[in-house]
Formats: C-alpha cells, sequence, structure tokens
C-alpha cells in the first residue's frame, strides 16, 4: 500500500499508543503520587491547604467561661500548568523513498518517537528535581571563549544534565534575563574534572551568570496565573525548602507553609541513623503524616547502604508503584501499623549530596493534557514552512505541586560514598 500523508498520520498515532504506556514508566517520582485531572480551571488547577487550627479549645474550672469559638484556616492555591514539548521532522525525499514501504517508513518514524520520547522524559526528569527556573548550573568568569568554566559548586549531576547525554542546547544569562549572556549555544563537550563546557559560540559570564536550558529560563513571580515567568515544572527542590514562597503562599506568613531542612553550612558530613530518624520524626510532628520515600544522588544512596551494612541490617527491598523498589528503611516506632515499611530510593537528578524525605501523599502531578500529539488541525505530520519536510510535535501539560509541605524533608550536606 502506498504511503500518503494521511496514512502516515495513522500510523503516528498507532505508535503512539505504544509510546504512551513506555513514556510514563521513565517518571519515578510521578509514579508515586496522585494523578489528577479533574481539579483543572481554564489553564491552572486549584486546590486548598490548611493553614491554621481552630483554636476555640480549652480545660476550664467549674462554671469557666467557654472558650472563644474559633475556625481551621484555609487558603486556596493557584498552581499554572506548565506545557513541555518534543518535535520530530522528516524530509519530503525520506517519506517518498518509503512510500511504497510502510514498514520501512514505521522503522524510521518509531526511531524518532522513541529518541524524542527519551530525551524529554530525560529532561522533565531534570526539571522535577530542579529550582523551578531552569537553572541548570552557574558559570564562573570567562572573558570571550568557547570553553566555559563553571561554578566551583557544580556537581556531577549537573555536568551530566549539562552535556545531555551529547549535547544540549542552553541559554546564559540571569533568572530575570536568562538570554543576556547567549541564547541557542550548543554544549558540544564537558569536562567533568575542571568543570567546563564548550560551547559553540565565545561568551563573556561572571558567577551571576546562569546556564538554563534553551527557552525555558524564568522564575514564576507568585501571581498563580498562566504566564507567571516560569516555563519548567515547579522542582522538588523548591517544593522541600523551610522558607520561600510556593504555589503564592508564603511560609513567613504561614510557618506551617514549610518543609523541613537539615543542613550542615555547606560542610558534608556523614550519614547517620539518628540523622535520618530525627527528620522523620521532625516530619510526623509537623504535620501529622508519613514520609514513605527516602531519594538520594547514587553516592548517598550508597552512603545509606553502607550504614546499614556497618549496623548489620539486612538490606531488604521494598516493592514500588510503576515496577520501582527500593531499600527497606526501618525507623523505631515506624512500620508498625503506620503504613508499611519506608523505601529508600536514588535518582539520577537528584541534587548531590542531599537526601530527601517525601511523603506521596503531599503531592499532586495536575495533568490537563496528557501526552499526545498535536493534531488541531486534524493532521499528526505539519509542513515546516519553506522547507520540503514535515514535522510532528509530542506535548504534555501538566505541573507538580504540593498539598502539604511540612509532610517532607530534606537533609544537606551529606558525604557521598
Amino acid at each position: 500500500m502506498a504511503l500518503t500523508l494521511s496514512t502516515a498520520d495513522k500510523v503516528l498515532k498507532d505508535l503512539y499508543k505504544d509510546l504512551r504506556e513506555q513514556i510514563n514508566q521513565n517518571f519515578f517520582i510521578l509514579q508515586q503520587i496522585e494523578k489528577n485531572t479533574g481539579d483543572i480551571e481554564g489553564r491552572k488547577a486549584v486546590h486548598a491547604i490548611h493553614v491554621s487550627r481552630n483554636n476555640g479549645v480549652g480545660a476550664r474550672g467549674d462554671n469557666g467561661t467557654l472558650p472563644t469559638a474559633g475556625a481551621q484556616g484555609y487558603t486556596t492555591v493557584n498552581v499554572p500548568t506548565r506545557y513541555n514539548y518534543g518535535r520530530i521532522q522528516l524530509t519530503g525525499p525520506v517519506i517518498s523513498a518509503m512510500k511504497s514501504d510502510r514498514g520501512s517508513f514505521i522503522r524510521a518514524v518509531k526511531s524518532e518517537m522513541d529518541g524524542v520520547r527519551n530525551d524529554l522524559s530525560r529532561d522533565i526528569n531534570r526539571q522535577i528535581w530542579g529550582t523551578s527556573d531552569g537553572v541548570i548550573a552557574a558559570t564562573d568568569t570567562n572573558s570571550n571563549s568557547t570553553t566555559v568554566s563553571l561554578a566551583s559548586t557544580t556537581t556531577a549531576t549537573q555536568m551530566r544534565q549539562l552535556w545531555a547525554d551529547g549535547g544540549s542546547k542552553v541559554d546564559i544569562g540571569t533568572v530575570a534575563s536568562p538570554t543576556t549572556v547567549a541564547s541557542g549555544l550548543t554544549v558540544s563537550a564537558y569536562d567533568a574534572t575542571n568543570l567546563t563546557i564548550t560551547v559553540s559560540s565565545a561568551v563573556t559570564t561572571t558567577p551571576s551568570h546562569r546556564v538554563f536550558r534553551t527557552g525555558a529560563g524564568g522564575a514564576t513571580d507568585d501571581s498563580g496565573n498562566p504566564g507567571d515567568g516560569q516555563y519548567e515544572y515547579t522542582g522538588l527542590q523548591s517544593i522541600v525548602d523551610s522558607s520561600g514562597t510556593l504555589h503564592t503562599v508564603s511560609a513567613s506568613t504561614y510557618p506551617v507553609w514549610a518543609a523541613t531542612e537539615d543542613g550542615n553550612s555547606g560542610t558534608n558530613r556523614a550519614l547517620s541513623e539518628n540523622l535520618i530518624n530525627k527528620n522523620i520524626h521532625a516530619v510526623e510532628i509537623a504535620s501529622q503524616k508519613r514520609v514513605g520515600l527516602l531519594v538520594g544522588s547514587d553516592g548517598v544512596s550508597r552512603a545509606a547502604a553502607n550504614l546499614m551494612q556497618s549496623m548489620r541490617r539486612n538490606i531488604d527491598n521494598v516493592d514500588l508503584k510503576g515496577g520501582y523498589s527500593g531499600i527497606r528503611w526501618d525507623t523505631p516506632a515506624e512500620g508498625m501499623g503506620r503504613g508499611g515499611p519506608i523505601a529508600l530510593i536514588w535518582d539520577r537528578d537528584c541534587p548531590n549530596n542531599n537526601l530527601f524525605g517525601l511523603s506521596p501523599e503531599s503531592l499532586v502531578h495536575y495533568v490537563q493534557e496528557d501526552w499526545s500529539w498535536m493534531d488541531q488541525d486534524g493532521a499528526v505530520l505539519s509542513r515546516v514552512s519553506n522547507t520540503d519536510a514535515y514535522e510532528a510535535t509530542l506535548f504534555r501539560y501538566a505541573e507538580l505541586a504540593c498539598k502539604q509541605r511540612n509532610a517532607n524533608f530534606k537533609i544537606a550536606d551529606v558525604t557521598e560514598a
């Protein structure tokens, strides 16, 4: 059967059915939390958070005056949707050469679809562990050079994210103006030892400049409205924070809207059983919620496993959603009648030297439009203007949000194994 643009669209849609199942399995965190497609109003999600108790309580003497009536305190937050895209392109000659072989076309398209799936998955996972403003790393002082020295604090994880398994497109500037130094640069090489990247055009930078994924830099203005200046998912580094504004709610105004943070002023220290258990207990004291996941970088995960071996603990696995499993972590008085064991797992994009304690029920993944091909005009393949080529665009409209910030903790400054 000859291949036409009409049948090509059908092929893309058929392949996409398989694509959707595969792509969801690439997000460990998103597999563990609630997926909400209902609480979307316009281009944003809406939910209420509990910020204060009823203080109309108390003990009294015989015939004493009753407590003054009070009420629970709530506030509503608005969470704008974030938009992520992946594009593939086929030239006219490629389509023509395959017009008599539908199977050949499928193989070519599937290769591109698999590639864009993996690339977009990789970038969204980076966003989930990011700082919400698109920053990947900070630069050092550089003068008109294509070899860009990065800040001395740049981590191995950040270097991998900049390289993006083969070279990424980046902008350099400030959070307020992400392209003020350069835009659309190609990272052609990196040096993890000397903390440098090689880019396609010479740049001049200072320690105040940051490196972003091209087009994705920008911070929210905390208005809660679409077009608030933020493009990437709200990252866990912003959610699991003891200060600042999240989803328009300030931790200084509502102290209950603060996660537990345990740092050591930038000096790494050994992970200990007491350090982990102390923060697990702190979350339960603050939130009455249970930490279900301990997530760290690969080095922090190894440090935790070494700690358990040093205490002659059995290392047992805990099964998680999405086919994942983690190391069982037992804390005194936890796991018995409190929802089962805690799982310790590592994620390649989790910031180095950090261990996150997450309560999955405190997080929500709002999905306005799930993975789909852009086909509002009835065709998956669209003509590229002034070019003998056709393109297809994969997209998802979604956002990661928090319903109870104090149900999570972060231990910073951990020595990695």
